[in-house]
């Protein structure tokens, strides 16, 4: 049966995970800490100068997390971290901190207490130092890809601006605006999770829909580039505004109904007779919030014949294969491809 996205000459939803980008380079969540902690040593607070710059809050945040750890920077700069370290659950610790407004002395803002504004900034920055220096050699296949996105909706839930460069440089237009892009004729993309040159307007009145944390182009630019001439998103870093992401905790609840209403849009856009080409996502069961929405839906289209399901992703031992065929498991049909995002997959994608 024809659906929504049928009707606007739509066939194919791609959805894309860290594995997608993780080949051009682009680090993990699992690898951040150390990134983070770089971006944050070369930074200082004017009242508060010390050796390792606003990582030593970084640090002093760990080690009240984690009293029995005895983090050090020594030990994140070795890359020494406790076996049982999981920087989901730091997040997750600060989250619950910055949510229930404990009386810690920190000022409060949209984005939650200070540390955790610093820190989205400190992610933002670290992923950034990095994609700036991916795209300079970014593997061929990126560019095959995005041939493949005609008559297609993505979505994913990688912070970083990949996609978008990869789809300016073969000059394919899109949308991140749901009320024009199914009617222009352009590539719809959606950002679940945020994106690291998303910022607020200046003004603090402003009503807030989920669009205005879109990139906000040369003329805000123009209000915060520093006096040394730094330029794109560093301006922004320098001003200290904090980019809209959601980061990497246990409950994400709050911060997607902060984003806005695109969540919405996954109820809608998986009906009708679609292939669903899912990459680099590996749909953990504690995922509840990606998963509550997309599992079921991949589930029912494909029992009823409506979706088409292809899975990229990289899973090398055989209990590895197994554990991701039984994430997608009751999804009728499903195809996997387990050599992770390349050009072998571009093939396997067009297939």
């Amino acid at each position: 049966m024809k659906g929504y996205l049928n009707l606007n000459g739509i066939n194919r939803i791609f959805i894309l995970g860290a594995g997608f980008s993780a080949p051009a380079q682009i680090p993990l969540t699992d690898n951040l800490l150390l990134e983070i902690h770089g971006v944050a040593a070369k930074q200082q607070f004017p009242d508060d100068l010390c050796e390792f710059g606003q990582a030593q809050w970084l640090l002093e945040k760990l080690q009240f997390y984690y009293p029995l750890a005895h983090f050090s920077h020594e030990m994140i700069l070795n890359n020494e971290l406790p076996d049982d370290f999981d920087l989901e659950k730091f997040v997750s610790y600060i989250s619950v901190e910055s949510a229930c407004q404990l009386d810690t002395g920190e000022q409060f803002d949209e984005h939650g207490n200070r540390f955790l504004s610093y820190l989205k900034r400190w992610i933002a920055q670290a992923i950034h130092v990095h994609q700036e220096k991916a795209i300079k050699e970014i593997p061929d296949f990126y560019h095959k890809f995005v041939s493949l996105t005609e008559k297609s909706v993505v979505f994913t839930f990688n912070w970083d601006t990949l996609m978008e460069t990869v789809l300016e440089t073969n000059k394919i237009p899109y949308e991140l605006d749901s009320r024009s892009c199914l009617q222009t004729g352009v590539l719809p993309l959606f950002k679940l999770h945020g994106s690291i040159d998303w910022f607020s307007y200046p003004d603090p009145s402003a009503v807030k829909r989920w669009m205005e944390f879109e990139k906000l182009g040369e003329t805000f630019d123009g209000l915060y580039r520093a006096k040394a001439n730094i330029i794109g998103l560093d301006a922004y870093y320098d001003a200290l505004l904090t980019p809209w992401i959601i980061v990497p905790a246990f409950d994400k609840i709050d911060q997607i109904k902060e984003l806005g209403k695109q969540w919405s849009l996954l109820y809608m856009f998986f009906q009708g007779e679609l292939d669903v080409v899912i990459i680099g996502l590996s749909m953990r069961e504690d995922d509840y919030h990606s998963r509550a929405i997309i599992y079921p839906q991949l589930v029912q289209g494909s029992q009823s014949g409506d979706l088409n399901v292809k899975v990229v992703t990289l899973a090398q031992s055989y209990d590895e294969k197994k554990s991701v065929i039984s994430k997608f498991s009751g999804i009728k049909n499903c195809r996997f491809f387990f050599d992770g995002f390349s050009e072998k997959a571009i093939e396997f994608i067009a297939d």
